[in-house]
């Protein structure tokens, strides 16, 4: 599953997309979060995207942790944490191995 904010996002929508990786997170999937440049002047503030990227991982990091460092790729700065373990996912997984014993 992917977040996409852009560099500018408002407080409300940026709520928003912490909830809606929370639960994502919470399902057991992994999840990839991007903040987009879309100008190239925005680029020239890249410290602003480390800054919101390290308030998302913030907000989710009671529910998964970031797999690889973040990093910029073209005009997007990509971070992508995995899902705790206890996710609906494990369970499946724990069940199916159950069975097949």
């Amino acid at each position: 599953k992917e977040i996409q904010m852009s560099l500018n996002i408002d407080t409300n929508d940026f709520n928003t997309k912490a909830n809606q990786a929370i639960k994502f997170l919470k399902n057991g999937d992994k999840v990839r979060i991007k903040v987009r440049y879309r100008r190239a002047r925005e680029l020239s503030h890249a410290n602003l995207g480390e800054e919101l990227m390290q308030r998302v991982l913030e907000a989710v990091s009671e529910y998964g942790a970031c797999e690889k460092p973040a990093k910029l790729e073209g005009k997007n700065y990509m971070a992508g944490p995995k899902a705790a373990a206890g996710g609906k996912k494990a369970k499946k997984d724990a069940d199916k191995t159950a069975e097949t014993k």
